[in-house]
């Protein structure tokens, strides 16, 4: 079903067309994205690849067995836990709702995300773990390109091409919690930012070219930085502003990257979602939060600011029910906006799964 024009204004910057000027301040209100090619069209999509972090995971971890296939879309995470694999939203994340719910068509997502990931670890002196670097040069490469197939001696996990994928990125959350309170954030964000720039080479060459990027959310708002529900570990008016800085700076290297990935590649079709701006307007207002859950179908929220302490103590993502219930919260999880002081719950990422699957619809030429 074709999503039709919604209020929440996307727009589109025409790179070629235009002079770019340097982006020095905060990320754009709206979404930045640059011209694409005639052929993109989100119904013919077959493969997702989504890198990422914990806000991105579905649990799948590539391999032989346990590959997506029309029964199980996203994979081995079906299997692992049966409702909605071990993400960190008490529930489906936005991706498993992009893959299953408000896909366009029969969609195979091959999500490589895992919790803690930056884009660089050693750009930044944070822990490297499975990175960006590592998701690209290691498991796609080695996994789905045939020259890495060949030299990790078996076949590729699946046969892709480029006009009928979209790879999709999520990072930053961890990148800026490594740097924000360092004097040298920015030039530590620029060594990310190299790496990042290194790894989209890396994927047009093995044959990508439909690239959707997420930008950062705002951090200073998260319980984290705030306090609210008693969750929070960096709460003073320093911190807030340290994340906010950092941030913002990370944002802009995004779109500036994006700009020149565009212009040195005229046959891509590359876009920014403004996760900022979504996530910013969600946390305007209660009305305006539900507004989007009436619209996309999702949990109302009661909780818009504050994480329940009763629902922060999980480790593992799950509580086993999606509408877990705990007295001393007075709502159910699915009611919070926030699932633990960095983490929104299913109900939020269902709103961003249908606002990205809206802006995959009208990404036209």
């Amino acid at each position: 079903m074709k999503f039709p024009s919604m209020d929440f204004g996307f727009s589109f910057l025409l790179a070629i067309s235009m002079a770019i000027q340097p982006i020095v301040a905060a990320p754009a209100a709206r979404l930045a994205a640059l011209e694409r090619r005639a052929n993109w069209d989100w119904p013919n999509v077959e493969r997702l690849f989504v890198f990422g972090a914990s806000y991105a995971t579905t649990g799948f971890r590539s391999g032989p067995d346990g590959l997506p296939d029309p029964a199980h879309p996203w994979g081995n995470s079906l299997a692992m836990t049966p409702e909605h694999g071990p993400t960190n939203a008490n529930g489906p994340n936005f991706v498993m709702y992009l893959t299953d719910t408000f896909n366009a068509s029969q969609l195979l997502t091959y999500d490589f995300a895992f919790p803690g990931a930056q884009v660089s670890g050693a750009a930044t002196g944070g822990n490297a773990g499975n990175d960006l670097v590592t998701q690209v040069q290691q498991t796609f490469y080695h996994g789905y390109t045939p020259a890495g197939a060949r030299e990790a001696g078996h076949p590729t996990r699946t046969e892709w091409h480029g006009d009928s994928s979209l790879f999709l990125f999520f990072f930053g959350i961890n990148d800026n919690q490594a740097v924000f309170e360092k004097p040298n954030y920015a030039a530590l964000t620029d060594r990310d930012f190299q790496a990042y720039k290194e790894q989209l080479e890396s994927l047009y060459t093995y044959g990508a070219r439909n690239f959707l990027l997420m930008n950062n959310p705002p951090m200073d708002t998260m319980p984290d930085f705030t306090g609210k529900g008693g969750v929070g570990t960096r709460v003073s008016a320093t911190h807030r502003q340290n994340i906010k800085r950092s941030v913002d700076n990370f944002n802009a290297h995004m779109s500036s990257m994006v700009v020149d990935f565009r212009t040195r590649h005229p046959d891509i079709a590359i876009a920014v979602f403004d996760t900022h701006a979504l996530f910013t307007q969600m946390q305007s207002s209660l009305a305006a939060m539900n507004a989007l859950t009436t619209q996309y179908g999702s949990h109302r929220i009661e909780h818009l600011t504050d994480a329940c302490p009763a629902y922060t103590t999980v480790n593992d993502g799950s509580l086993g029910d999606v509408n877990f219930f705990a007295e001393s919260c007075g709502a159910p999880v699915s009611a919070y906006f926030w699932f633990n002081r960095l983490h929104p719950t299913w109900s939020v990422h269902k709103v961003m799964a249908g606002k990205i699957a809206e802006f995959l619809w009208g990404w036209s030429p």
